[in-house]
């Protein structure tokens, strides 16, 4: 008996638990504030359409956590400063649209979403719709498809992981990126619960600017640091 009466009040006394209902309720207020659903999971079991080989490396459908995205942002805000404009925002795995809808409160010059679920690209596409904001707002969609093939806006790019795949498929994805800023375009990476940050910490391509043990954010280095690096 004591055990289980253990086992119910434990997650009461854990910052995880407190951190996850205040995120949780945050999340709720927003849709109850833009008409909009972004809160309620989804399993990769229950998209329709999605292609197996792609499936069975996907996490499940969870929004972004107001309170790390909203960190997430300030530190590309504080990173970029007045080049804010210069970049484009894209959320890898936008799911609902919640990051692709407060990410357009800022003045990138496009922020898009890309999704591979349809079931998710059509409930965001519903979101983006609904959502509204006072003043000027960054230009934003979402499109559907495959992170490794889709087409990414040109110039520089912030890119948002919210640890959309497991390290199969963010290995060729950071590849992908390598082909990117190989074209001299500047890349800004954040990753929020960076399950497989091992794979971003290579100091010849990638320059920390931000780690805790929640978020990353990596400046991909230009073709001159590369150089310059040691071997």
């Amino acid at each position: 008996m004591m055990r289980r009466l253990h086992a119910l009040v434990a997650p009461l006394f854990s910052g995880v638990f407190w951190r996850a209902t205040i995120a949780a309720r945050q999340g709720r207020a927003f849709d109850r504030r833009h008409g909009t659903d972004t809160v309620e999971r989804l399993p990769v079991a229950a998209m329709r359409d999605v292609p197996i080989d792609l499936a069975r490396h996907a996490v499940h459908y969870e929004p972004s956590a107001l309170p790390k995205l909203q960190r997430a942002l300030r530190v590309v805000v504080r990173t970029l400063g007045a080049r804010l404009p210069e970049f484009s925002f894209v959320d890898i795995g936008s799911g609902k649209g919640l990051v692709v809808m407060l990410a357009s409160r800022h003045p990138f010059r496009l922020v898009l979403g890309v999704e591979m679920a349809a079931e998710l690209h059509a409930i965001a596409e519903r979101n983006l719709a609904r959502y509204r904001i006072g003043g000027r707002a960054a230009p934003s969609r979402v499109v559907q498809g495959d992170a490794l093939r889709v087409e990414l806006p040109p110039g520089n790019l912030v890119v948002y992981l919210y640890n959309p795949f497991d390290a199969a498929v963010l290995e060729p994805f950071v590849d992908r990126l390598a082909d990117v800023a190989a074209d001299g375009r500047e890349l800004l990476i954040v990753y929020v619960n960076p399950q497989h940050a091992h794979l971003l910490e290579d100091p010849r391509r990638l320059e920390p600017v931000f780690a805790d043990a929640h978020l990353r954010v990596y400046r991909w280095r230009t073709a001159t640091a590369v150089a310059a690096s040691p071997a």
